[in-house]
């Protein structure tokens, strides 16, 4: 009886072991055909193909592709990641690494660490080109991903970064980027802001046409809500129509004394948000 017994528990291990071997097996070749499919070679699909762990990797390799070369000239270290405040990019040797902060907290790039949202301000690049033209009625509609941003998020900042390009409100001046003209020394209109950001129904958020420390022609400029002569309240992520943000060359948005206006900016768009 117990040779019998030993006998039936040999040939049970047995048959688990080919089963779990075929199923090993079989994984592999689903996995196999799945790479082969972000490849983009062609394979017979098969039912239940994509898993939750495939879909994950699917995920993790949509956020390689926005991550992407980020870490080709950049020493290896902790980086803001480019859209997403909550998520950092560890650089090794070229190579880019996501890595998440745990739940509620902030990546803050001054201490190289995750932190209290209360002790950093993210600043998030909304978009790598937009731009405006001087006349025609040609302001820069940008996009916002709503996805990204929790429904009580408020923008306290808004930073504009040149790309090319130049604008003129005046004849016979050097153009500049953010205002009328380039004149060396400056002269008040030189130092003028002349661009002014709206929502999608062209209502003024924010206008400042003096900022502390930037002129028409600075490689970027920052706009801060407390200084706005529009309002001097955050503006609510949620109460944009549309998710949606136009940035005018100021004589554009009024449609006064375009006569000789001309050019067309180029720039990059960065938001600090905070909750």
């Amino acid at each position: 009886m117990k040779t019998i017994c030993v006998l039936l528990l040999v040939a049970f291990i047995a048959a688990e072991a080919i089963t779990h071997g075929h199923d090993c097996n079989h994984r592999e070749e689903r996995l196999r055909k799945f790479r082969e499919f972000r490849r983009g070679k062609p394979f017979r699909r098969i039912e239940g193909l994509v898993s939750d762990w495939e879909k994950e990797e699917s995920i993790k390799s949509r956020e390689a592709d926005e991550v992407k070369d980020m870490c080709k000239d950049k020493p290896n270290g902790d980086y803001q990641h480019p859209s997403e405040c909550s998520k950092y990019v560890t650089c090794s040797n070229a190579m880019e690494y996501v890595m998440k902060c745990p739940e509620n907290l902030v990546f803050n790039p001054t201490i190289d660490k995750c932190d209290y949202k209360e002790n950093t301000k993210c600043q998030v690049p909304v978009t790598d080109r937009a731009e405006f033209q001087a006349k025609g009625k040609h302001p820069a509609v940008i996009h916002l991903d709503l996805t990204k941003f929790d429904g009580d998020m408020k923008i306290t900042q808004v930073k504009l970064e040149h790309v090319s390009g130049s604008v003129t409100c005046t004849a016979g001046v050097t153009p500049s980027f953010w205002g009328c003209n380039n004149r060396a020394p400056a002269t008040y209109t030189s130092e003028v802001i002349g661009v002014l950001i709206t929502d999608n129904n062209d209502k003024k958020l924010i206008e400042q046409t003096k900022i502390p420390g930037y002129t028409g022609n600075s490689p970027f400029i920052v706009f801060n809500t407390f200084r706005n002569q529009v309002s001097k309240m955050p503006i609510m992520i949620k109460d944009l129509p549309q998710g949606i943000l136009k940035v005018w060359y100021n004589e554009d948005f009024t449609g006064q004394s375009t006569g000789d206006d001309k050019g067309t900016h180029v720039f990059r768009m960065y938001l600090t948000v905070v909750e």
